[in-house]
């Protein structure tokens, strides 16, 4: 015979292999001879004690399921019988009943009783046939479809004496028919011989159950030690695979559940199913899958949850579909176990070895239980016995690969804590870490230089309460309901002390490590010192800022100088057009015009003038009592003109249970409500504009006031609305080229509400785009005022002078240096039907007052030669002594904080700014003039 070389195969070769040979032989048994041939008979041998009836049978197959012996026992069907050439005939899974025949010789020794063996435990009814010697048979049956009790001899095995009369050379025939695979392992025994094998068979399956038992109370002190959920995957596989041999082996029907009959067949495929559920969660947690190879991880998890369910199946379906699911299920779960276990050790992944290696011995077993099955191996131990001594040898190798992997786990636990002793020691952050009440127990080298330390020893020896290094307290008590809490801190930032008291700004990242019940064992963190980022980031956020203030400046001067520029050449060019005019003029026209476009200029002045004064912080807000139902009125009848030039509708809602008289400054209120209402008809096309004014609380004193003003406009998107507020801006830089305006308006709204101890926002329709949606948009001011009782003498404290008469013979003496001013102010202090007389300085009203009686004077404050402190002071100086006071009321341009208590305090009575309308000082002469 040629011998074969040996042939050194890869793992991927060797997989490849092993399943093509396990395939073949499932594929293409040996079959049995064409019908014709006849066995010969079982003859007798002097001092043999068993004898194997594979090949001295013949198998006939009854797909009805209804032949008769008498129908079998005909001529017709008795010469369809067939020839078994097979060693273990094994039909698979099949419907139909099978008949086997076979002739034991008329030598068989009388002296012995003899036994016919079944030594496939799991075949559900066996009929034996016997011949009576009369030429008729009789019959004994047999299988797990019956109680076990019911048996003619008790043993895992199926047993059937045979009489003397039936070894006369007379054929014996058996129908065999089960719902699991058909296998016919016959064998007729000496009872002498069969029990000397059956106390063998004993003996190794107890050692085999006995290495099982072992493996699983291993498998159970691990578990419950290392707590390890890889344990409990391989404790399910070893008990599922151990509950599968037993049933295979017939001992679970003998010892464990004798009399139940269902649950014997179909507990096959449930263990079965389970067991590929533990094998292949054991191989994902044990090789680590989810990492070495995702997509076998994903296919090792779903022959896992198919292995869960199809456990189920013997209890919604028949065996037949469950045993073919499940046996469909072990090929497919052992093939894709070997496969993954393959690529791991190709990866160098070390655990791998074992598990080749134990898997292997599986295999083998397997391997020797299909060839010993169709006959190509002999009946030795090795052979008989390979399956239980390959996954015994599974299940040891198994557990010597899980030691293996823990002692694998040690070493990178040690080798990890030393890389993370080298981290700590050579890391630049500081690291530390305290128990639960916050007391240190370790830091490193860096943590301790940051806190000017010289080494970490210094700092564990000097007991540091951390309460003392936080120079903000409560940031620590932050810091730990926050890490309490969520377990984690992150990017947490704060200020510390140093050993010499000097601070640092740090940043804190903590976790809290917790052991099994949700205790906190201790707290480790990273401390990293920001404090020159710190000061680097304000540095650089200071200059960010001055480059956007400077550019927003700069972006609103060039706004501010079109803004004024524009009424300023209509003034001037009107007045040009008027001057040049020889013919007929439309003055009244013209005139309007001008004054329109001076008003437009003194506004955009007065704007400017506001927001430095809020930003110098020289703007007080003066608490009076007013009626604010009037200054509501007061604030929309300026700007109703405006509002019926576009067409837009003006409404107001006020509750009838607000108080009349209340508390607060009404100049400002009025000037907010002025701007946001001028802001609604800038922005207002077609449609309406409501103020609407609510009570938010009332309580002794106080009363909570809620504007609101809502207009149809073009609307605010999102995200222009935090910056709408800001100085120099609007919402968009198209609005003040499309629109006009300087965006100051809403910036002062802003400061004078913030003033009033009030708050300020805007809410915007808009589409979910953020582009303008036309509905409009609603602001809203909150503000908290008095509430004021009425006087008791009827006047109202904003209309005080509502009830005196009219001065008609005032003189007034009109002091200014500049020629236009006083121009002004004369023709409107003449409209009134008052005299008045005009001066350029100081000199020429003092020259003025010596021999004439005046009522009132109005005096300029910066004037040539002398200005109007010195004059007031030298008037004052004269009137000393004579009980006579003259009432003098400055008139300046200055606007800023002081000037007005500058003019009281050089005896001036009152202080009016320029540009004023008419009524104002009317108001003013008529307020002070001594008529």
């Amino acid at each position: 015979m040629n011998k074969i070389p040996a042939v050194r195969t890869q793992p991927r070769s060797y997989c490849r292999l092993l399943l093509i040979a396990l395939t073949g032989l499932i594929l293409f048994p040996p079959v049995p001879s064409l019908a014709g041939e006849h066995a010969q008979p079982v003859t007798y041998i002097e001092g043999q004690e068993s004898y194997p009836l594979d090949l001295h049978l013949e198998i006939l197959e009854d797909r009805s399921n209804r032949l008769t012996i008498d129908e079998v026992t005909s001529p017709f069907l008795s010469s369809r019988f067939v020839l078994n050439r097979q060693q273990n005939p094994n039909m698979g899974f099949s419907a139909s009943a099978f008949w086997l025949r076979f002739t034991p010789a008329a030598n068989f020794s009388t002296d012995r009783k003899w036994l016919l063996e079944f030594a496939y435990p799991l075949l559900d009814q066996v009929e034996v046939y016997l011949p009576d010697g009369k030429g008729g048979f009789f019959r004994k049956t047999t299988g797990d479809a019956q109680p076990f009790a019911s048996r003619e001899i008790q043993n895992r095995n199926l047993l059937v004496i045979l009489p003397q009369e039936a070894l006369s050379g007379s054929p014996i025939y058996v129908k065999v028919k089960s719902e699991s695979t058909l296998s016919f392992p016959v064998n007729i025994w000496s009872a002498r011989a069969f029990i000397k094998k059956s106390h063998n068979e004993q003996f190794i399956l107890g050692i085999y159950y006995g290495i099982i038992l072992v493996m699983i109370i291993y498998s159970l002190l691990l578990l419950f030690t290392l707590k390890d959920i890889g344990y409990l995957y391989h404790l399910i596989f070893i008990v599922t695979f151990g509950m599968f041999q037993i049933i295979m082996n017939g001992t679970a029907y003998e010892y464990l559940w004798p009399e139940m009959i269902w649950w014997n067949s179909n507990s096959l495929p449930v263990f079965i199913c389970l067991s590929c559920f533990g094998a292949t969660a054991f191989t994902r947690n044990f090789l680590e899958t989810k990492r070495q190879s995702p997509l076998l991880d994903r296919i090792l998890a779903v022959c896992s949850a198919l292995g869960l369910f199809s456990a189920l199946l013997p209890f919604l379906s028949n065996y037949v579909v469950s045993i073919k699911v499940a046996a469909s299920e072990a090929f497919i779960c052992i093939i894709f176990i070997m496969i993954t276990a393959i690529l791991c050790m190709k990866r160098k992944y070390r655990p791998a070895r074992y598990f080749i290696l134990a898997w292997s011995m599986f295999y083998i077993g397997i391997i020797v239980l299909v060839v010993r099955a169709f006959g190509f191996l002999n009946n030795d131990f090795l052979f008989i016995y390979g399956p239980q001594i390959g996954s015994a040898l599974t299940v040891i190798l198994l557990a010597l690969a899980l030691a293996d992997r823990i002692n694998i786990m040690k070493e990178e636990t040690f080798a990890a804590q030393e890389q993370y002793r080298s981290i700590v020691e050579n890391a630049t952050e500081g690291i530390y870490r305290t128990d639960p009440e916050g007391r240190i127990l370790m830091v490193n080298p860096s943590l301790a230089r940051t806190f000017g330390y010289d080494s970490p020893e210094e700092v564990l020896a000097g007991n540091i309460d951390l309460d003392d290094i936080y120079v903000h307290p409560e940031d620590r008590l932050k810091l730990r309901e926050t890490l309490f809490l969520d377990n984690v801190v992150q990017n947490f930032e704060t200020e510390m002390y140093r050993k010499d008291r000097s601070r640092i700004n740090v940043l804190l990242n903590l976790r809290a490590v917790k052991d099994g019940n949700d205790k906190t064992l201790y707290v480790e963190g990273m401390l990293t010192d920001i404090t020159s980022m710190k000061r680097a980031e304000e540095i650089t956020m200071a200059k960010e800022a001055a480059e956007a203030a400077s550019k927003a400046k700069s972006a609103f001067l060039a706004t501010m100088s079109h803004e004024i520029r524009t009424p300023m050449n209509g003034v001037i060019g009107l007045t040009s057009m008027l001057l040049k005019k020889t013919g007929p003029v439309d003055y009244p026209k013209y005139l309007k015009m001008i004054r329109e476009s001076a008003g437009r200029l003194m506004n955009i002045i007065n704007d400017i003038l506001d927001l430095s004064r809020i930003e110098a912080g020289k703007l007080e807000i003066n608490t009076t009592r007013f009626d604010i139902r009037q200054t509501i009125r007061h604030a929309l009848d300026m700007l109703r003109l405006d509002a019926e030039k576009k067409g837009l509708e003006m409404h107001w809602t006020i509750p009838d249970t607000l108080p009349t008289h209340l508390v607060g400054d009404p100049v400002r209120i009025t000037q907010v409500l002025i701007n946001l209402v001028a802001n609604a008809i800038k922005f207002t096309r077609v449609g309406r504009i409501d103020l609407e004014l609510l009570i938010d609380r009332e309580k002794e004193g106080e009363i909570d006031l809620h504007f609101m003003v809502r207009d149809t406009g073009i609307g605010v998107a999102p995200a222009e609305t935090r910056n709408i507020f800001n100085a120099f801006t609007q919402a968009d830089s198209s609005h003040s080229r499309k629109y006009g305006g300087t965006g100051l308006g809403l910036a002062i709204c802003h400061q004078l509400v913030s003033l009033m101890d009030g708050k300020i926002w805007v809410e915007s329709n808009t589409a979910p785009d953020g582009n303008h949606s036309g509905n409009g948009s609603t602001f809203h001011f909150t503000l908290t005022l008095g509430i004021s009782e009425p006087e008791k003498n009827g006047k109202d404290a904003d209309g005080e002078n509502d009830g005196l008469p009219t001065k008609t013979s005032l003189r007034i003496l009109l002091v200014d240096d500049e020629e236009i001013n006083r121009l002004v102010a004369a023709e409107n202090i003449r409209q009134q039907g008052w005299h008045v007389e005009e001066a350029e300085n100081g000199h020429q009203a003092l020259a003025a007052l010596q021999g004439n009686r005046f009522d009132l004077v109005l005096m300029d404050l910066e004037m040539p030669d002398m200005d109007g402190f010195e004059t007031t002071g030298l008037i004052r100086a004269g009137e000393a002594g004579t009980g006579d006071h003259l009432p003098i009321i400055a008139i300046t341009a200055h606007a800023v904080k002081g000037y007005h208590e500058k003019c009281l305090a050089a005896g001036m009575d009152d202080y009016l700014t320029k540009p004023f309308k008419q009524e104002h000082l009317i108001d003013m002469i008529t307020k002070h003039a001594r008529k």
